[in-house]
């Protein structure tokens, strides 16, 4: 028996949460494509990935920047490490990100080493929250100031949904709040985001769970006060975004930095 990989430790997770970003660092293990309603960077630390969109051909990369709404799938080593950013439509840097997933090939993306070399420090020496900021904003902050183009009814929406996630807002209860008829406000949902009203919806309820949960320290209580109907319901969902299980992610975190995410 090879002792060695017998006692092989756990490859330990970092999770930092500001008002409209995340990161995570660390493996990923689910399969299966998905689906975001910001965009997302992804940065190997480690060997190159494969990475599709759609039906796409398979390609092997070092980063990617995937725009809202659309269904990708990345496939890696369980043993390889991977940054993940998602920048929402209030961030500063989420033009930024998605004109950077739209202007250029994945495989030939601008500044690639030096965006690979930034996430390799912050793993490595256990960065603070503020001086991952200071890093994101470095990297991706829009110098002209423009900002997201998402309509702004679209972001009030946002608003509600982050400050009471485990509220069962109705269609027609939204719709009227930002002046517009239920089918227009789905409509709009999809166009500014790339997802349904549901999926818009849950990712908010995801990041709610994740950040209380440093105060819960319970996956259930967590995820029951976000609005999920139970764990297993919570499990589901948090594997589908972040690649992994929320106990394997949860137990292996070594930093779990939450800045307030109600803004």
């Amino acid at each position: 028996m090879d002792m060695k990989n017998l006692y092989k430790p756990a490859i330990k997770c970092r999770i930092y949460m500001w008002p409209f970003e995340t990161l995570y660092i660390g493996p990923i293990h689910a399969r299966g494509g998905v689906i975001y309603a910001s965009p997302v960077l992804c940065v190997s630390l480690g060997e190159a990935f494969k990475y599709r969109e759609g039906n796409g051909p398979w390609i092997d990369s070092y980063i990617t920047c995937t725009p809202a709404g659309i269904f990708h799938e990345v496939r890696t080593n369980p043993s390889n490490i991977i940054a993940k950013y998602w920048v929402e439509g209030e961030s500063k840097h989420n033009f930024c990100l998605t004109q950077f997933s739209s202007m250029f090939e994945h495989s030939n993306y601008p500044n690639q080493k030096s965006i690979i070399s930034t996430f390799n420090k912050i793993y490595e020496n256990s960065c603070t929250s503020n001086e991952v900021k200071t890093a994101m904003d470095g990297l991706f902050n829009q110098q002209d100031g423009t900002r997201s183009k998402i309509d702004q009814r679209v972001l009030h929406l946002s608003r509600l949904l982050r400050n009471d996630p485990d509220y069962n807002f109705s269609i027609a209860h939204l719709a009227s709040a930002v002046d517009l008829s239920p089918s227009r406000l789905l409509h709009l949902i999809k166009q500014d985001t790339g997802v349904a009203y549901r999926r818009f919806r849950m990712w908010h309820r995801v990041r709610y769970a994740l950040s209380i949960y440093g105060m819960q320290n319970s996956i259930t209580h967590s995820s029951i006060e976000a609005g999920f109907n139970d764990s297993a319901h919570f499990t589901r969902c948090f594997s589908s975004f972040y690649g992994a299980t929320p106990s394997s992610v949860l137990k292996s975190l070594e930093i779990y930095e939450v800045n307030s995410i109600n803004n």
